[in-house]
């Protein structure tokens, strides 16, 4: 499985941004990649970047032809739009067709933290993957939710600050651990975008713009979670000992946001 996730950088023009985004992109994804993951707020800072319906549409159809094109399963980063009568935060996941496989849609609230309850999961030919953005990550129970139902890896849209980043990464590669879910996090420059396996961070990046790439066996997740009674050397123990019955009502729940756009 070879997973890729970028770290780009705010330039003063959305178009712009989009175009070096793109380029980035058409530069880095190889032949193989499985995965690829954009940062929330991917195209500009939102509070200087509103809703522009035909911005999006463009955005769209940019990731949506390279998805087809590069045969990539692509977590488009998030942009805001209108929905409902309200300003969203929407982040997608494309197929290797480039059909929306998953969405998630955050009430924006300038730049006030905003979780859901909706946490989509995917089945992809490399298995169950979890899509999350923004705050929720940060939240102990969505990717313990998505990790419980089956995802060996969560696609997480992010935005970090460049304080504190080394304990950030660190919390990333915990999450992971905790989890026993691979988590491929992808920030906007500053925010040290991370590949992360329960064993060891895989990848991660500082302050410079670039693409991360990581590669690991298909069943790495699938050995982490065979069954150890000596409880020392997988993490089977660490996934199903503590009470993971408490989460039933939350982990069988309907996923609401797996909807196509």
């Amino acid at each position: 499985m070879r997973v890729q996730v970028l770290q780009n950088q705010w330039l003063p023009d959305a178009s712009a941004t989009l175009e070096s985004v793109e380029r980035e992109l058409r530069q880095a994804i190889t032949r193989g990649t499985d995965f690829v993951v954009l940062p929330q707020h991917v195209l500009g800072d939102p509070a200087r970047t509103p809703p522009d319906p035909e911005r999006a549409r463009r955005a769209l159809e940019v990731l949506t032809h390279l998805a087809r094109e590069r045969e990539v399963y692509l977590a488009t980063g998030s942009w805001l739009e209108h929905h409902e009568g309200r300003v969203v935060d929407v982040a997608r996941v494309l197929d290797r067709t480039g059909r929306v496989c998953a969405t998630v849609r955050r009430p924006h609230e300038g730049g006030a933290p905003v979780t859901g309850t909706d946490f989509p999961l995917l089945d992809t030919d490399k298995g169950r993957v979890g899509l999350l953005l923004g705050h929720d990550f940060w939240v102990m129970e969505p990717s313990r939710i998505q990790s419980l139902r089956g995802a060996h890896l969560v696609l997480v849209s992010g935005a970090l600050g460049t304080r504190n980043r080394e304990s950030k990464k660190a919390a990333i590669w915990g999450l992971a651990t905790l989890h026993c879910v691979a988590v491929a996090f992808a920030s906007t420059v500053g925010g040290g975008s991370t590949l992360a396996l329960p064993q060891r961070l895989v990848a991660q990046a500082d302050e410079a713009p670039g693409v991360l790439t990581a590669e690991w066996a298909d069943d790495t997740m699938a050995l982490q979670r065979e069954a150890d009674l000596s409880f020392k050397n997988t993490l089977w123990f660490g996934l199903w000992a503590r009470r993971p019955e408490l989460y039933a009502p939350l982990a069988t729940a309907p996923t609401r946001s797996t909807e196509a756009a």
